[in-house]
């Protein structure tokens, strides 16, 4: 998360060019050509964060299916909606040939427009307020999303820890 946020952070700013500038489309295609560049570690690291979500949802998956675990399998269900929005955040990044225009999954990009604007497709992107885009859709990027995951996975292992303290008692083993 820090990586991600101070990468952004380091970003250059877009240089106010004017189109009667005869260096106009010089000077943007430079600084189209660094944003790519400066971008593509920062996606790095946001499909590394939605992966994250998908392999802790994994564990805690294989976790709640046991028998013992039925509260640990309430909590998860009532993350469910939560950890698959994330999941989906990551798909954005797989398979992302198939998505281009043209190609057979091209459909799965819906058009967006903003107020005044264009409608245009957005495959991958990062909005002021600190969401991925993609697509119609957005996933919050901030500390704050990591923060959640967190706390769900703080609440899970809570649950878990105190099936297993409980077991142990009824056992007579000391923890």
């Amino acid at each position: 998360m820090k990586r991600i946020w101070d990468q952004i952070s380091l970003l250059p700013k877009q240089p106010e060019l004017s189109p009667t500038d005869p260096e106009f489309q010089n000077k943007a295609k430079e600084y189209k050509i660094t944003v790519q560049g400066n971008y593509r570690p920062i996606f790095n690291d946001i499909h590394f964060y939605f992966i994250t979500w998908g392999g802790i949802r994994s564990m805690m998956g294989v976790i709640a299916n046991q028998p013992e675990f039925k509260e640990a399998n309430i909590i998860f269900n009532s993350h469910r909606k939560t950890i698959e929005h994330y999941i989906n955040a990551r798909n954005t990044f797989e398979h992302f040939d198939e998505r281009l225009p043209g190609c057979k999954n091209h459909e799965r990009v819906k058009e967006v427009q903003a107020q005044g604007a264009s409608p245009r497709k957005i495959l991958k992107g990062i909005s002021k307020k600190g969401y991925y885009l993609h697509s119609d859709k957005k996933w919050d990027i901030k500390p704050s999303s990591l923060k959640l995951l967190e706390e769900i996975t703080q609440e899970f292992i809570g649950a878990v820890n105190s099936k297993i303290d409980l077991l142990l008692k009824e056992k007579n083993i000391k923890p």
